[in-house]
C-alpha cells in the first residue's frame, strides 16, 4: 500500500517538473520577444513524505522501487500530505507572478499583432494543460485519500488482529498454566500411585507373613494331632491295664469269697460234729469212752488249727492282693491325671490355634478388601488423569490451529522462537508409556492377587479339613473314654474296700470326661454330615474360581423353576366331574 503511494507521488512530481520545464521554455521564448522579466528559479518538487507505521504486532517492511524514494522522512503527517496535494498548481503561481512582473506596453512602441497572437495561443495552451494537470492531480488526490483510508482500515484491522492474537496468547498462556497444573497433578497422582504400590507391597508382605503363620499353625496342628494320637494310645494302654487290674481284682475277690464260703462250711460242719460228739459223750458216759473222746478232741483241735492257719494265710494273701490292687489303682489314677493334664493342654493349644486361624482369616479378608479398594482408587485416578490430559491436549491443539490460521507467519515464527523450551508441553508419548506401565503393573498385581486368592482358598479348605479331622479324632477319643468308663464293673461286694463306682453326676475315677464337640448329632451321622460339608465347601470353592460355571448353574436353576411354575399353572390336568361325558368305548379286540 505504501509502495503505491510512493509511486503516485513520484508520478505527480515528474508531471510537475515537466510542467515547470515547459513553462521555463515558454518564458525563454517570450524573453526574446518581450522585455525579459526577472527570472524565477525553478521550483523543485519533492515526493510526499511517507508515514512509517510502527506497530507492536505488525512487521511492515517497505521495498521502494525508485531511487528517489530511498530516503523517507518520518516526521511528515497526513495533514501536510493533504495540504501539498490540495494546493493550487505551482504553474498558476508562476503565471500569476509572470503577469505581475511584466511591464505595461508603451504607446510609443506598439507591438506586432503576430507576436500577441502567438503569446495568447501559448497562454491558452498552458491553461488547458494546467487544467488537465489539475484534474489528474485531483484524481491522484482522491486515489491517495482512498489509499490512506484503506491504510487506516488496515491499521485498525491489524490492531484488532493484534488484540485477538494477544487474547489468544493469553489463552495459550492460561492453558499452559493449566497444563502445568495437570502435569503437577499427574506427578502427584504418580506419587500417590507409588504410595499405593508401596501399600500394596506392604499388604503382600503381610499376606506372606500370614501364610507363614498359617504354615506354622498347620505344623502345630500336626504336632498337636500327633500328641493327641500318642495320648490316645497311652489312654488305651492305661485303660487296658486298668481293665486287667479290675479283672484280677474281681478274680481275687471271687476266689476269696469261695474260700470264705468253704471255710465257713467246714467250720460249721466241724462245729456240728463237735456238738454231736459232745452229746454222745455226755449220753454214754465219761469212763468208757474217755480215751476215744480225747483222741477225737485232739484230731478236731488239729483240724481246727489247720483251718485257722489256712484262713489266716488266705486273709494275708487277700490283704496283699488288695494292697497291690490299691497300688495299681493309685498308679492308674496318676496316669489318668497326667493324661487329663496333657489333654487339657492340648485342648488349650487347639483353642489358641483356632483363634489364630480365625484372626488370620479376618486379617486376610481385611487385606483383600484394602487391596481391592487401593486398586479401584488407582484405576479411578488413572482414568481422571488420562481424561484431563486428553482434554488439555485437545484444547492446546485447537488453540495452536487458531494461532496458525489467524496470525501471520512472521508472528507465528516469532512466537514459536520466543517460547522457551521449558514452556513447551510434554510429548504425549511419555504419558502414554507411563499409562501403559501402570496398566501392566495393575494387570500383574491382579494376576498375583488371583493366584494368592486361589492359594488362600486351598489353604482354607485344607484348614477346614484339618479342623474336621481334629474334631473327629476328639469325638473318637471322647467316645473311647466313655466306653472305657462304662465297661467298669463293681468290685469287692463282700464288705471290703471297693473301687469307686460310676455316677451320672461325677466322672469315673481316673478318667477325664471332656466334651470337645458340642453337637446334638448322633455318632453314626457325623461322618455323613462331615462328608457333605466337605463336598459343599469344595463345590463353593469351585464355583468361586469359575464364574462361567456359576452363571450357568444360576441360569439352569432359574429356567428350571420357571418351567416348573409354568407347568403347574398352565398344564394342570383337568379334574374329573360327574357331569363330564363318559369316555368313548374301546374297540373290540379281534380274535
Amino acid at each position: 500500500m505504501t509502495s503505491w503511494m510512493t509511486d503516485w507521488a513520484e508520478k505527480g512530481g515528474n508531471l510537475l517538473n515537466s510542467l515547470d520545464s515547459h513553462v521555463a521554455n515558454f518564458l525563454q521564448t517570450a524573453d526574446s520577444v518581450v522585455v525579459h522579466p526577472p527570472v524565477i528559479p525553478p521550483r523543485k518538487l519533492t515526493s510526499p513524505r511517507i508515514v512509517e507505521i510502527t506497530k507492536a504486532g505488525i512487521a511492515s517492511p517497505i521495498a521502494p522501487e525508485g531511487a528517489s524514494s530511498k530516503q523517507c522522512v518520518t516526521d511528515t503527517t497526513d495533514v501536510q500530505l493533504f495540504e501539498f496535494l490540495n494546493n493550487p498548481a505551482p504553474m498558476e503561481q508562476a503565471i500569476s507572478s509572470l503577469n505581475a512582473s511584466l511591464p505595461a506596453p508603451s504607446s510609443q512602441q506598439p507591438l506586432q499583432p503576430q507576436s500577441q497572437v502567438s503569446v495568447s495561443n501559448t497562454s491558452t495552451d498552458a491553461a488547458t494543460e494546467n487544467r488537465l494537470l489539475h484534474q489528474e492531480v485531483a484524481s491522484l488526490n482522491q486515489e491517495i485519500a482512498e489509499l490512506v483510508k484503506r491504510n487506516k482500515r488496515a491499521e485498525s484491522e491489524a490492531q484488532l488482529r493484534n488484540e485477538e492474537i494477544d487474547s489468544l496468547q493469553r489463552q495459550v498462556h492460561s492453558w499452559k498454566t493449566r497444563l502445568d497444573e495437570m502435569k503437577m497433578a499427574l506427578q502427584r497422582s504418580n506419587s500417590t500411585s507409588s504410595n499405593d504400590m508401596g501399600k500394596i507391597k506392604d499388604l503382600e508382605a503381610k499376606v506372606e507373613k500370614l501364610t507363614k503363620t498359617l504354615t506354622v499353625t498347620r505344623k502345630a496342628l500336626e504336632e498337636s494331632e500327633n500328641k493327641a494320637s500318642e495320648a490316645l494310645k497311652l489312654a488305651d494302654l492305661s485303660s487296658g491295664r486298668v481293665e486287667q487290674l479290675q479283672q484280677d481284682v474281681s478274680r481275687l475277690t471271687r476266689s476269696l469269697a469261695t474260700y470264705k464260703e468253704k471255710a465257713t462250711a467246714i467250720l460249721s460242719d466241724k462245729e456240728k460234729v463237735i456238738s454231736d460228739l459232745q452229746d454222745q459223750l455226755n449220753a454214754s458216759g465219761s469212763d468208757a469212752d474217755g480215751t476215744s473222746s480225747q483222741y477225737v478232741d485232739e484230731n478236731l483241735r488239729r483240724e481246727y488249727e489247720q483251718l485257722r492257719e489256712e484262713t489266716i494265710s488266705l486273709r494275708q494273701e487277700a490283704e496283699q492282693r488288695l494292697m497291690a490292687a490299691s497300688e495299681m489303682e493309685e498308679r492308674a489314677s496318676e496316669e489318668h491325671a497326667s493324661l487329663r493334664r496333657t489333654i487339657n493342654l492340648l485342648n488349650q493349644q487347639l483353642q489358641l490355634e483356632k483363634q489364630l486361624v480365625t484372626d488370620s482369616d479376618a486379617q486376610i479378608i481385611e487385606l483383600q478388601r484394602r487391596l481391592t479398594a487401593a486398586e479401584e482408587a488407582a484405576k479411578r485416578k488413572e482414568a481422571t488423569t488420562a481424561s484431563q490430559l486428553q482434554s488439555a491436549e485437545a484444547e492446546v491443539a485447537r488453540l495452536r490451529q487458531c494461532l496458525s490460521s489467524e496470525a501471520s507467519p512472521n508472528m507465528l515464527r516469532s512466537s514459536i522462537s520466543a517460547q522457551s523450551p521449558s514452556e513447551q508441553p510434554q510429548p504425549r508419548a511419555d504419558v502414554e508409556v507411563r499409562v501403559f506401565e501402570l496398566e501392566a503393573r495393575i494387570r500383574q498385581l491382579n494376576d498375583s492377587l488371583l493366584t494368592k486368592q486361589d492359594s488362600l482358598e486351598a489353604t482354607l479348605v485344607q484348614n477346614h479339613a484339618l479342623k474336621i479331622r481334629l474334631e473327629r479324632l476328639e469325638a473318637e477319643c471322647d467316645a473311647h473314654l466313655l466306653e472305657t468308663g462304662s465297661t467298669r464293673s463293681p468290685a469287692f461286694p463282700g464288705g471290703y474296700a471297693q473301687l469307686p463306682q460310676n455316677s451320672p453326676s461325677k466322672p469315673p475315677h481316673g478318667f477325664a470326661r471332656l466334651h470337645l464337640i458340642d453337637t446334638s448329632l448322633p455318632a453314626w451321622l457325623r461322618g455323613g454330615v462331615s462328608a457333605v460339608d466337605d463336598w459343599m465347601i469344595r463345590l463353593v470353592a469351585m464355583l468361586r474360581r469359575r464364574p462361567l460355571i456359576r452363571l450357568l448353574l444360576i441360569l439352569y436353576l432359574g429356567v428350571f423353576h420357571v418351567w416348573l411354575l409354568c407347568t403347574l399353572i398352565f398344564f394342570a390336568p383337568p379334574l374329573s366331574s360327574p357331569h363330564a361325558p363318559p369316555p368313548p368305548p374301546l374297540p373290540p379286540r379281534l380274535p
